[in-house]
């Protein structure tokens, strides 16, 4: 069983990085007994739906009672061929679930995002891949539960090290219909650590991440190196430099350098003069998935769209979502929008609007 180290503030500095990794495995041994103690308990190992509950409550930087924090990571990226395609450092500022900021400084990609109980902005067009996927990999490892979604069946990795009991996590197929949106069918993968909620793999979609150098770091667990792959190719390292408790921001980290953009609401269609903005002319409505309505899944799913200049959608990424089973029938539908061609000057141009496609029980 691994026995992770418990910290308030935990550093390591890159050039230095081999030389603390001994240390931390002395220290990760030294304090065995005392580590041992700190393991969340777990009812029912073999039970799948107790131990990913488990696991989600254990691994990563969210959850309640979790005060606010800063981290520091370096990262590389491959392209999709395994080649080196840059390195940066990735930081978040975490007050609250609601309240985050997040930076990127790297060759690859530079860019802010600022999350607020007022809105989001953003000083960039989007967080590229595969960047957007440090957050998530760090903060919430195993993302947040899903309506519909199952654990299924715990069994033994073969021949892993340290041994390994994986849960799929899967959405059921409808007898006597057929899935509208067959990706849901890719089932996801976690496995942890034999004994233990501590989570060591994952594997969703296409997607494989494999998390080492375990630390405890307010009574949860984070991984302090991950390593992603697509296909069997290397797509992201990711290394945490320094994860520290903060007792109160200064108030500055949390002021953005570009205009909110407040949830649940369209878009103006107030331009600076000189610009034309494009509406949509065609298309279909999304439509409400009956297990969701059946479920009373309701909510706005809030995308970030890419306009062609011809007014078709180039691009779109997923800002806010209620659930899963929303997100794929808003995309469903929004793919296929035509919108007139935002003009600037009289001239097509290419530009970045957000969509609100609306989920209601009342309608």
């Amino acid at each position: 069983m691994l026995n992770v180290a418990t910290a308030q503030t935990i550093v390591v500095k890159t050039m230095l990085r081999p030389f603390i990794t001994h240390l931390l495995g002395l220290a990760i041994l030294w304090i065995n007994g005392a580590a041992a103690q700190t393991q969340t308990p777990i009812l029912d190992l073999k039970d799948p739906v107790a131990l990913l509950a488990a696991a989600r409550a254990t691994n990563g930087l969210e959850g309640d009672g979790i005060k606010p924090w800063h981290l520091k990571a370096s990262y590389e990226l491959f392209d999709d061929g395994g080649k080196p395609l840059g390195q940066g450092l990735f930081e978040e500022w975490w007050a609250a679930k609601n309240k985050y900021r997040q930076a990127f400084t790297g060759s690859h990609y530079t860019g802010d995002l600022y999350v607020l109980p007022a809105g989001r902005a953003m000083d960039t067009e989007r967080i590229p891949w595969p960047e957007s996927l440090i957050a998530g990999e760090l903060v919430s490892p195993l993302g947040t539960p899903s309506r519909g979604y199952q654990a299924r069946g715990l069994r033994q990795l073969p021949g892993a090290k340290p041994p390994m009991s994986c849960i799929d996590y899967e959405w059921p197929p409808t007898p006597g219909k057929v899935d509208l949106f067959p990706v849901r069918q890719s089932p996801s993968e976690y496995c942890f650590e034999e004994g233990t909620a501590n989570l060591r793999v994952s594997r969703v979609r296409y997607v494989t991440a494999v998390y080492n150098k375990l630390a405890r770091f307010q009574e949860k667990v984070v991984a302090f190196s991950i390593e992603a792959q697509v296909n069997k190719h290397a797509l992201l390292n990711i290394h945490v430099e320094e994860l520290t408790t903060v007792e109160k921001f200064d108030d500055t980290v949390f002021v953005p350098t570009t205009p909110l953009v407040s949830y649940g609401k369209p878009p103006s269609m107030d331009g600076p003069p000189g610009v034309h903005i494009g509406r949509k002319i065609s298309g279909p409505e999304a439509v409400y998935p009956e297990i969701a309505r059946a479920a009373g899944v309701q909510g706005v799913v809030v995308l970030l769209a890419v306009l062609g200049k011809d007014g078709s959608i180039a691009d779109l990424h997923v800002l806010e979502s209620p659930d899963p089973m929303l997100t794929d029938a808003a995309i469903q539908a929004v793919e296929r929008w035509k919108y007139e061609p935002y003009l600037l000057f009289g001239k097509p141009v290419e530009v970045e609007t957000t969509i609100n496609v609306n989920f209601n029980l009342g309608r």
